[in-house]
């Protein structure tokens, strides 16, 4: 059975730990890097209106998929995994990020609905510019 793995992070926010916890059913052991920040300095790169900072956000990786493959997986098979009555984004950071280093993002609006899917840093040109995917 796959799990969640938090690394002595702390995730607050029950819908999110939800989702890390579908993500894990549905793609595969989640491995997180990152998540509540509120009371921390925004790592270099970190906007300081972050939803990290909200403790509205979670960066993590799933274990045996690149970070390429698991953002596809997460667009697969996005009716799994997320709550329809709340707002996310998901972001993949590449490895020209302007954060803290390569990783998916996971972060929940507090109005809204939907998924956006965005990309950063996969290319030199592209660092610190995100992309929404559709």
């Amino acid at each position: 059975m796959a799990k969640v793995f938090l690394n002595n992070y702390t995730i607050s926010d029950k819908d999110l730990l939800e989702v890390l916890n579908k993500i894990a059913r549905h793609v595969g052991n989640v491995w997180v890097t990152s998540g509540d920040r509120k009371n921390k300095k925004p790592p270099k790169g970190s906007p300081d209106t972050s939803l990290h900072r909200l403790n509205q956000a979670v960066d993590f990786g799933i274990h045996g998929l690149t970070l390429e493959q698991g953002f596809e997986k997460l667009k697969l098979k996005k009716k799994l995994i997320f709550n329809n009555s709340s707002k996310y984004e998901v972001i993949h950071h590449g490895k020209y990020t302007n954060t803290k280093g390569p990783h998916l993002h996971i972060g929940r609006y507090s109005k809204g609905k939907g998924i956006i899917f965005k990309i950063e840093g996969i290319s030199p040109e592209t660092k610190g510019k995100y992309t929404i995917i559709t």
